[in-house]
């Protein structure tokens, strides 16, 4: 029953590395830091302020520089980046989801994002100028996750936010893009590296965006992160609090605490990325027009080993450990 949102623990042969984290500087470089950086294959992050007069949330359009709508904005990533948004200058935040949460940083919209009518009547009255999707339809470990429900998802939100106000959508992905469900993949994962041969949904809704796009006034971007952790404990597919929900099962039970997924997964390279960190890329990302009709992968940059953080983990709860399940 444990698996992250990507790619945390999953009972495959391996798990993978995607290419080294986009490090975020607020300072600028001159061009040949950058160049240097984009020979080593890391794309470097500035993060220039918005000029303004502060935050105007509740205004009206004309006196705002960008209005940004967040779908799925009560999951871990849609949530870190209300949070990050709300507090700068010139962003009025707008978000909606299936469900909202009580301490939720912005009011949320309830809407199923699968009902065309309904998405179209929550959302067509807003003068978007930045969709950031982070939407994700329901599934369950023991099938695909499927394809024409969350391209559908997306195009609902096109349909309704597309105008003349709209300036760029964002996406969120992740290492199902390399093929991290599919066993082994080469490592450390690029932007530029072939689709795998099997198409995923992530493929689709980037083929929908650049279509939609071409000729259009708006353009489109996505992010690639790895293992994505937050600290907030109501993140209910937050690395964290799935750890924390299965070594406390275990212990009231007198178990160790077994590793839940495959051998060559617990001596595998991990990466992960903080939520924040996620956040302000994904800004940057979706506020710098040389970034249009691009990927970028998101770590923090640092890799680990399961093998030489399970004990730890097993340490803090009070547990003995074990490498692998006994099951």
């Amino acid at each position: 029953f444990f698996f992250q949102a990507e790619d945390g623990i999953r009972d495959k042969l391996v798990t993978g590395v995607q290419t080294c984290a986009l490090p975020i500087l607020r300072r600028r470089l001159g061009r040949g830091a950058l160049a240097g950086a984009r020979r080593c294959g890391a794309p470097i992050l500035t993060l220039p302020r918005v000029a303004g007069e502060g935050n105007h949330l509740g205004c009206g359009i004309s006196h705002l520089l960008r209005h940004a709508l967040i779908a799925g904005a009560t999951g871990i990533v849609g949530r870190a980046l209300a949070q990050h948004l709300s507090a700068q200058p010139n962003w009025q935040v707008s978000g909606c989801a299936r469900r909202s949460r009580v301490s939720q940083p912005l009011n949320v919209i309830p809407v199923d994002l699968a009902d065309a009518h309904a998405v179209r009547a929550a959302l067509s009255a807003s003068k978007i100028t930045h969709v950031f999707y982070c939407g994700r339809a329901d599934y369950t470990q023991a099938a695909k996750e499927p394809i024409a429900e969350n391209v559908a998802m997306l195009r609902n939100v096109l349909n309704a936010v597309q105008s003349q106000h709209l300036q760029h959508v964002h996406i969120v992905q992740g290492s199902k893009v390399y093929g991290s469900d599919l066993g082994p993949y080469k490592t450390p994962a690029q932007e530029s590296d072939p689709r795998v041969a099997e198409t995923n949904w992530y493929y689709e809704q980037e083929d929908l965006l650049a279509q939609r796009s071409a000729g259009a006034a708006w353009q489109w971007s996505a992010s690639r992160p790895h293992g994505v952790c937050d600290a907030d404990a109501g993140a209910v597919r937050g690395l964290a609090r799935v750890i924390a929900v299965y070594a406390t099962i275990l212990k009231a039970l007198g178990e160790p605490l077994c590793f839940p997924g495959s051998h060559a997964a617990f001596h595998a390279l991990y990466q992960s990325v903080d939520s924040g960190l996620l956040a302000r890329a994904m800004t940057w990302i979706a506020t710098t027009p040389a970034c249009a009709s691009q990927t970028f992968n998101v770590t923090n940059g640092d890799v680990m080993r399961w093998v030489h953080v399970w004990p730890r983990i097993a340490d803090f709860f009070g547990m003995a450990e074990i490498g692998r399940a006994h099951v």
